[in-house]
C-alpha cells in the first residue's frame, strides 16, 4: 500500500509575508507623504537611516527604523 504524503498546515491568523511587507512599505510611503517631505528629503532619510536610497531595498528592520524616526 502507497503512503499518501501528509502536508501539515498551521493557520495562526498571521498575513503571508509579502502582505506584511507590502503593507509596511506602504506606511513608509503614506508616512512621508503626510509629512510632505520633498522627494530628496526622503531619499536623504533613508540614506542617513538605512544606507539604501529606495524602501524597496531595505529589510523589515530597516524599515521599522524609518518608521520610529
Amino acid at each position: 500500500m502507497n503512503a499518501i504524503p501528509l502536508r501539515l498546515v498551521v493557520d495562526n491568523g498571521a498575513q503571508p509575508v509579502d502582505d506584511q511587507r507590502r503593507a509596511m512599505l506602504a506606511k513608509v510611503h503614506i508616512a512621508a507623504k503626510r509629512a510632505r517631505m520633498l522627494e530628496e528629503d526622503y531619499r536623504a532619510l533613508l540614506e542617513r537611516v538605512t544606507g539604501h536610497a529606495s524602501a524597496k531595498d531595505c529589510d523589515d528592520r530597516q524599515l521599522r527604523a524609518v518608521m520610529a524616526e
